[in-house]
């Protein structure tokens, strides 16, 4: 599905810059509101149409598994449009246009960007040799991994995930589902530490250990060593050990996905930004989801709202009804 589409003069059009869950819940917010006089094109960077990455774990057990979001018939309503590996490179204010990487220019009279979040990089040497927990394409990516290397190496293979929050242990039990020997390394001294106190921590890290998986906690890895061809062969910590590894896959947090409003100037001294960024990243929105620039919008992760980017579906989920119920003439 690639190509602008031709909007009739009467229907304001709003372009989603993105194709994750936020993107799809305001396509749904606007469809389930009524789309008379309007026309809404979500553009996603991704070649699949919207999935549920909250069961992404289904997907890296079971390559098979459908996690398509809600109804595909909502995709052939007249005034809906789903443009897929269409990722926005550039925002143009003045002239209320988008630029994609495919050269397309899809003009707008809304922008509502929902770009979502980059899983973030290990910050050491090696890290670039990690496999990274965050898309379809992504567990795809891991299970292919594990198939290959078990008959390559001819034995068990050993992955090491680094990060010990949910993601991290949804993908540590998924190798350890496809036959991997799996071990988390967290330097919290507890798993789940953003989200448990340290008592519930550390009764997790006895059950998870009770089904076979390693945990290494309190502890921080320094670099990811492979050999002379590259492949993986374990993960230097900072006390000196070495922790044996075939393949690592790193879980260890997002950043927003906020390059296009960093990148957007102000047109009177191109110097100044024309968007407010949080000191983490993400672009700084009001309580109805607006960015300073108007008809510019941003729900779910790539919108920082009091100073924090939050990377749950639920306030994803209001943020894409407040926009579409603003857009109606509500005063969510």
């Amino acid at each position: 599905m690639t190509g602008p589409t031709s909007t009739p003069e009467n229907q304001r059009r709003i372009v989603v810059a993105g194709g994750g869950p936020a993107a799809h819940r305001f396509a749904d917010a606007m469809h389930t509101r009524g789309l008379e006089g309007w026309h809404v094109t979500v553009l996603s960077e991704e070649e699949h149409v919207p999935y549920d990455r909250v069961t992404l774990s289904k997907a890296l057990t079971d390559m098979d598994y459908d996690l398509t979001l809600g109804d595909m018939s909502m995709w052939e309503h007249e005034s809906i449009s789903l443009r897929t590996g269409e990722r926005v490179v550039k925002i143009n204010p003045e002239a209320k246009s988008v630029e994609t990487a495919a050269g397309n220019t899809y003009d707008y009279d809304h922008l509502v960007v929902a770009t979502g979040s980059d899983a973030a990089e290990l910050p050491f040497p090696g890290g670039e040799l990690a496999h990274v927990y965050r898309t379809l394409d992504d567990v795809w990516a891991i299970n292919k991994a594990v198939t290959e290397l078990t008959e390559k190496l001819g034995r068990t293979v050993k992955t090491v995930t680094i990060g010990g929050g949910l993601l991290g242990l949804e993908a540590a039990a998924g190798t350890m589902e496809l036959g991997a020997q799996a071990t988390v390394i967290n330097g919290s001294r507890w798993l789940m530490n953003a989200q448990l106190d340290e008592g519930a921590g550390q009764a997790l890290g006895r059950l998870v250990t009770a089904k076979g998986l390693e945990v290494l906690t309190g502890t921080y890895p320094a670099e990811v060593l492979s050999d002379d061809d590259g492949q993986v062969t374990g993960v230097l910590m900072m006390d000196g050990r070495i922790i044996p590894a075939d393949m690592v896959i790193a879980s260890i947090g997002i950043r927003p996905r906020d390059e296009l409003f960093r990148a957007a100037q102000d047109p009177t001294d191109g110097k100044e930004q024309l968007f407010e960024l949080g000191k983490k990243g993400g672009v700084v929105i009001n309580d109805h989801c607006a960015t300073p620039v108007p008809g510019i919008w941003a729900i779910g992760e790539v919108a920082n709202f009091e100073g924090m980017c939050l990377g749950l579906v639920a306030p994803a989920n209001t943020m894409a009804e407040i926009v579409a119920d603003r857009l109606h003439g509500g005063q969510a």
